[in-house]
This record gives C-alpha cells, structure tokens and sequence, in this order.
C-alpha cells in the first residue's frame, strides 16, 4: 500500500494524483453507505450461528442486488457533478471508475462471510489480492512509463473487479449447504446493521473523510501532496485492521463479563502491534539521533576530549537592563539540535 500510493504520485504527477484519490474517496464512501451496514450484520449472524450462514446470504441476495445498483446510479450522478469542469481526462477516469463503488460493495460482503466463518486464511489472501494486484500493474506503469490517468484509473477498476469475483467465488464455496431454521429475519439485520455502520466504519481510516475535505475544499493538488504522505500510514493501519478482523467473530458469540474482557485483550494487542509497527519504522531515524545526543551529553563533561566538542563561551545581553550573562555551549549540542528538531546541519 505504501509502495504503490508512492508510485501512483510518481506516475500520475501532483494534479492527476489528487484526482485519482478523490475518486476513490468517492467510490468507498459510496460502497459504505449504501451497504447499510449489512455486511457489518452478516458477520454477527454468521458467528452466532454459521450453520445457517447459507441460508442467509441467499437470502441477502435480492438486498445486494438493490444496493449494488444503487451504488452504480449514485456513483455516475457523483463523476458527473463534480468531474464535469475538470477537464476531459478527469471525467473519462470517473467514468472508467463506475464500478467500482459495486465492487467494493461486493468485497464487503466477502468479507464478512469469510470473517463470520473465521476462515481467517482465505480473508487475509482476499484482502490483500487488490493490493498486490494494483501494486504489481502500478509497478509496470512506472517502469515502462505509460501511466496516464485514465490508463490507472482502468488498471484499479481492472484490479478491484477481478478481486472481488473471485473473492466472492472463495466466500460461497465456503459457505454450508443452507439450513431450514435459525436464518435471522432482515429487518434486525439491517437495523442491527444501520446501528453499528458508523460505529464500525473510522470516518478517517474507512470512509477517509480527511481525504474528502481537502479535495472538495482546497483543492485536487494539495490532496495529492495529502495521498502522498499518508502513503505512509497504511502499514500500522492494516495491522489494526487485521486483529479487528479477528476480534469481531470472536467477541460477537460472548455475552457479558466475557465480551468485555475479550474486548480489552484485543484493544491491548492491537495497542502494542501497532506501537512496534511505528517503533520499526521511526528506528533508523531514531537511532542516530539518540547518538547525537549521547555524545553531546558527553560534551558537557568538562573531562571530554573530543575536539568536536570543545566549549565555547556564549556572551549575551538581556532586554532587561543590558546585564550580560555566561552560558556554557557547545558546537556538539548545536548540533544535536538540530537533528532532534530535524533541521539541517551545517
């Protein structure tokens, strides 16, 4: 995820960059909200009762088909209001992003059958094939450099529809032979569903309302120096993601004390993953600047010997009544300085 949103701002220059993060904006806030969360609540029932988890997605069925023509519809009404004045390479990548919001629709069920089965395995290799299908195609767009926006704009649609039919083959063929008894009714499913869909959903890491703001407020190149840089925050965010996609079936066949302790087991692991995650990454940054303060630590030792650390005597006058002060300094401490505020040295 980080390689390819730095590689799509390599392709695609600053302007095209934040056009292309502004349709996909659209396209998940779109697939989010006309789900109703029922994908939330698919994952629920399934966990509870995964006998009769067959029966239910037939019988989600007609629902799907509703929301995913819904999402085609409100998707061609957004590329056309707001890509229609910017220019022609814009609309013809908003209209090559059509299906996209259905795909990602698609995805979502997927997912949540496999999650409800806790067929972690076949989840886990359904998530990540988009990703390394669109970075493996960004890839060859950079080297052989015929990446344009309508040409990456076709690649995702490309990668996306192709992930979501086979996951959507891996997820049925998983699914047990429907049962006669225990389908929930859809109207708690889909209340349970529209409750929890904001609940379950960050407005900034899900729907990446963030991302929204900018683009529609600022303008498509600041959300392309914005994409740019929260490339790199994808990696702590998937590995959250991924132990939540553990968690919820867990959690969601416990009722009680027992929920609430498996609750904070997994909010701790994610806590800690997460902070290792960050910890890796900030390391070789860290380091050295731990040993720029280590050795000007030394320099204010009077017994240092080295050169580089001599001190110097800093003369100075005060506002107030122009008495003049010693302070003790050294060039090593500047220098530290500087680094751990991460200007350059001189």
């Amino acid at each position: 995820m980080v390689v390819s949103g730095v590689l799509a701002a390599r392709i695609l220059g600053v302007h095209d960059r934040g056009v292309f993060a502004l349709l996909w904006v659209f396209a998940l806030i779109i697939a989010m909200g006309t789900s109703l969360g029922l994908p939330v609540a698919v994952t629920y029932w399934v966990a509870r009762a995964p006998a009769a988890s067959g029966a239910m997605a037939r019988s989600l069925l007609p629902a799907a088909a509703i929301q995913g023509t819904c999402a085609l519809l409100v998707h061609g009404v957004v590329v056309y209001l707001v890509f229609r004045n910017q220019g022609d390479s814009a609309f013809r990548a908003g209209l090559a992003s059509l299906f996209i919001s259905p795909a990602l629709l698609a995805n979502q069920y997927t997912y949540a059958i496999l999650q409800g089965l806790q067929h972690f395995r076949a989840l886990s290799l359904c998530r990540l094939l988009p990703v390394l299908l669109y970075g493996a195609a960004m890839l060859v767009l950079f080297i052989t450099d015929i990446g344009t926006l309508l040409v990456v704009t076709v690649v995702w649609a490309g990668t996306v529809l192709v992930s979501s039919m086979i996951g959507l083959t891996v997820a049925v063929a998983r699914l047990p032979k429907p049962a006669a008894h225990g389908t929930p009714d859809r109207r708690d499913m889909l209340r349970f569903g529209v409750r929890a869909l904001l609940g379950s959903r960050s407005p900034i890491d899900n729907l990446q309302l963030d991302q929204a703001v900018v683009g529609l407020f600022l303008s498509v190149s600041a959300l392309g120096y914005y994409v740019a840089a929260a490339a790199f925050t994808n990696l702590p965010r998937l590995v959250a993601q991924a132990l939540g996609f553990v968690a919820y079936p867990h959690i969601a066949p416990l009722d009680g004390p027992a929920a609430r302790v498996a609750v904070w087991k997994f909010v701790t692991a994610a806590a800690v993953a997460c902070a290792a995650v960050v910890g890796a990454l900030e390391l070789p940054n860290c380091v050295p600047r731990a040993v720029f303060l280590w050795r000007c630590l030394r320099a204010r030792s009077p017994n240092c010997k080295d050169p580089a650390h001599r001190f110097v005597i800093v003369r100075h006058s005060t506002r107030a009544g122009g008495q003049r002060e010693r302070c003790w300094l050294s060039r090593g401490w500047k220098r530290c300085g500087d680094c751990l505020l991460g200007r350059p040295r001189s």
